[in-house]
Parts: C-alpha cells; sequence; structure tokens
C-alpha cells in the first residue's frame, strides 16, 4: 500500500533529484534518464538502465529505493498501472462538450469556486491559518507546483507553510502534527485522496481536503470539505485541474495579507 501511494509523487522525486543533484553524480544521471524514458519506463528493465547509465544494478535499487520503492521491478509495476495519469501533462485543457471556450469556461469555473468560498467561509479559513502553529499541504506531485507559490508567500509573511508531495509513508512531519496544525489534501479528482486516506485517518492536525468530488465518506476523516465546483471533475485535465485550486489558495492569501493590516 505505502509503494502504491509513492507512485503519486515519483515525477516529482526525478525531478527534483535532476535540479538539485550534481549534474554528474549516478543518481542525476539515472533521473535523467528516467525522465527521458517516462512514457515507457515499463518496458525497461534493470539490465538497461544499468548499462545505459554506466552504473552497476546495485546502485539502480539504491536508486529505487530512495525514491521509496523496495526495488527497481517494482517501481517499474508502480508506475505500469499509474502510466495513465500523467496523461495529464500531456493534453490541454480544453473541453468541448459544451462547446463554451476556454475563457468561458474559466469564468464557470470561477463562478463555481466563489459558490462555495464566500467572503464569510474565506474569513473562517483565514482566522484558521492565523491560529494554526504550521501549515501542511499533502498532494500529489500533479498539484505541488499550487501549494508551493502559496507556500512561499505565506512563509514570506511570517506564516509557516509545509509541502508533503513525495515518499509519503516515510514523512516524519505527517507523523509529528499535533492538534494546532492544519493539514490541506488537495485532491481534485479524488484519487489521491482514496489512497492517502489510511495514512490520515488517526493525525492530530485539523483535516481539510479540497477537492471537487462530493462524497460524504470524505466527512469521516476530514473536519472539513472544500469544494472546488458543484460537480466532480474526474477527467485528467480541464480547467478545474489547472486553475481552481489555484485561484481558491489566492483568494485565501489575498484575504489573508489584508486580514494583518
Amino acid at each position: 500500500m505505502a509503494q502504491e501511494l509513492n507512485r503519486y509523487g515519483v515525477l516529482n522525486s526525478l525531478i527534483s533529484i535532476l535540479n538539485e543533484g550534481e549534474e554528474d553524480s549516478s543518481d542525476a544521471v539515472i533521473a535523467k534518464y528516467l525522465l527521458q524514458n517516462f512514457n515507457h519506463l515499463q518496458n525497461l528493465n534493470i539490465y538497461d538502465v544499468a548499462d545505459e547509465c554506466f552504473v552497476s544494478r546495485a546502485t539502480i535499487r539504491r536508486f529505487a529505493r530512495r525514491l521509496g520503492f523496495d526495488n527497481f521491478k517494482i517501481l517499474k509495476n508502480q508506475f505500469e498501472s499509474f502510466h495513465d495519469t500523467y496523461s495529464f501533462y500531456r493534453a490541454g485543457i480544453y473541453d468541448n462538450t459544451e462547446n463554451n471556450t476556454i475563457s468561458e469556461q474559466i469564468l464557470k469555473m470561477v463562478n463555481e469556486c466563489d459558490c462555495f468560498f464566500t467572503d464569510e467561509k474565506i474569513a473562517e479559513i483565514v482566522n484558521d491559518i492565523r491560529n494554526a502553529t504550521t501549515i501542511v499541504f499533502l498532494t500529489s506531485d500533479i498539484y505541488s507546483r499550487q501549494s508551493s507559490e502559496f507556500q512561499k508567500a505565506m512563509i514570506l509573511n511570517d506564516k509557516m507553510v509545509r509541502i508533503i508531495s513525495k515518499k509519503y509513508e516515510n514523512s516524519e512531519l505527517l507523523q509529528s502534527l499535533k492538534s494546532t496544525d492544519l493539514l490541506l489534501v488537495i485532491s481534485v479528482s479524488g484519487f489521491f485522496v482514496n489512497v492517502i486516506l489510511p495514512y490520515i485517518k488517526d493525525n492530530q492536525a485539523k483535516k481539510i481536503l479540497l477537492t471537487t468530488v462530493h462524497d460524504s465518506k470524505y466527512h469521516n476523516y476530514f473536519n472539513e470539505v472544500w469544494y472546488l465546483s458543484k460537480s466532480a471533475k474526474t477527467n485528467n485535465r480541464s480547467v478545474y485541474t489547472v486553475f481552481a485550486t489555484q485561484y481558491c489558495l489566492e483568494k485565501i492569501f489575498d484575504a489573508y495579507i489584508k486580514s494583518l493590516n
């Protein structure tokens, strides 16, 4: 179960190693090779990767363990069953089912978000943020960018925000949260949250889910559910998956800044 969960952060892990590692380190070389072959990773074997990267099979095994997988075969198998999710990055956001332009779809998204994120609701959220010791985002790699922008803005305004977007089951931060902390799970289409539920059900923090999926079961796990739309948006890529989280976080940040004055 834990390794199944880690597949939601494998892209983040690989890109982080590529960006932050020494250019000629074995980890950076392996990460670059896997990213360049991401679309057919399931067809590679450990011998191929070792030969192409000029490293030993033991080095590949250690690399897989650092990503949160027991070995390279498990990494491959988890990726193969998850591969379709990464079509998110290979598609546009235009949805012609209603024959609307992208701008019209964005306007509809904004109106739906505003139905939930009213001025009164935003004021409640800002109050919770101000009272929280630490705010932690728990998200798949798809939504880490939006939470990262919010994190930077909040930290520079003296409110600590942390992000967990890879190697979830080993996160000491997640396990250390207290009742004075806020834990925000982002799962716009509902897939990530269904896997993460066993890991957060006993967490002591105030738990909040940001999603488009209206399912009463989530109220058994979360103190609050924040809805980005009036109905579930489970297609891979749309204005909701690309813009809704960023729009709502920006509304919250704007109100938070105003509350400091």
